[in-house]
């Protein structure tokens, strides 16, 4: 009788996770929704304690049924791309679930900055030009540009699409 009953203790919870919307513009409302469940039985948990993490942020919250909300408006200079949020919730007893979830931040383009490798240029001059754009958060961000340049009487001389932080080099005609 040396091996009668033998059992297996099951500390964690299933979490799940939901994003009203997963791709948002600077200053959107973020709304995320959750539930935690036993995974031994799949019994809701009504007593959970709740950290909801993300980028440098961080703040917890209780709740007392097996669902919860939280909603949050992001700043005007948020970052763009993507953001991992991550939830810890612990019951009442010390039980733990983990899950992650995904939203993205979409750039939008705030300022750009040129640069060439003169100020002035005659014809059949070599002329280098840069451009970067930045975004919401004076970060800088990819992106294709429409560049034209005209000669001073309105006429254009080069009409390209160009690849932001890339060297274009022409030649003046």
């Amino acid at each position: 009788f040396s091996h009668v009953f033998e059992f297996v203790l099951i500390d964690t919870l299933d979490v799940t996770l939901g994003l009203e919307d997963s791709q948002l513009d600077p200053e959107d409302n973020l709304r995320l929704t959750g539930s935690a469940f036993r995974s031994v039985d799949s019994i809701g948990i009504n007593e959970m304690y709740v950290t909801i993490a993300w980028d440098d942020f961080e703040t917890e919250i209780s709740e007392d049924d097996n669902a919860f909300e939280y909603e949050t408006d992001l700043s005007s200079t948020v970052l763009s791309n993507y953001h991992n949020i991550t939830v810890t919730v612990e019951d009442e007893f010390g039980n733990k679930g983990v899950e992650s979830i995904r939203f993205y931040v979409t750039p939008i383009p705030n300022w750009m900055e040129i640069s060439t490798n003169g100020t002035e240029f005659m014809p059949g001059s070599d002329v280098a030009i840069t451009a970067a754009v930045y975004d919401q958060a004076d970060r800088d961000t990819s992106n294709d540009i429409k560049f034209e340049l005209k000669d001073p009487r309105g006429k254009k001389i080069v009409k390209e699409t160009l690849h932001t932080n890339e060297v274009y080099n022409f030649q003046l005609e």
